[in-house]
């Protein structure tokens, strides 16, 4: 594990590969940086800056080690995404573009925010909540948990 939080420290992960790398035996690198509040926060990112709404320290986290996370098949998980799953994907592309591995896959999941579909869902209250759901304007983010069988692929 190299992250627990979105602005955890960002030097955990060079000590980690090194350790993965010393062992020389199948490994991932993960980085957990998504939270409800973090979610949250990265949606109203996106409403300032469209090109916003990912983990800000992602260039931080994942440039010190993609090279040798590379070098050595370390795959890399992370939910980097939070709102914007394909702008933390164009980053990780980027940085492997500058270090001469443009070659790398990067997948993204999306299907979690589930904003739009609010007023059509047949949600139930549930003690403490007030009937009506917020207006458009006051909502900042809606999103659920998918389990691994909503997106993985046979």
């Amino acid at each position: 594990m190299a992250q627990a939080f979105s602005g955890d420290r960002t030097d955990a992960a060079v000590a980690v590969v090194a350790e993965l790398i010393k062992r020389q035996q199948p490994s991932a690198l993960v980085f957990e940086t998504l939270g409800e509040r973090t979610l949250a926060a990265a949606h109203r990112a996106m409403r300032d800056d469209p090109e916003s709404g990912f983990e800000p320290l992602l260039d931080e986290l994942l440039a010190p080690v993609l090279r040798d996370c590379l070098d050595h098949n370390i795959k890399v998980l992370g939910n980097f995404g939070a709102a914007n799953p394909t702008g933390a994907c164009q980053v990780i592309a980027d940085l492997a573009n500058q270090l001469g591995r443009g070659d790398i896959r990067i997948a993204q999941v999306h299907g979690d925010d589930i904003r739009q579909q609010l007023h059509s869902l047949d949600l139930q209250r549930w003690e403490a909540e007030r009937l009506d759901m917020p207006g458009d304007d006051a909502l900042i983010s809606a999103n659920v948990y998918l389990g691994p069988r909503r997106w993985l692929r046979r």
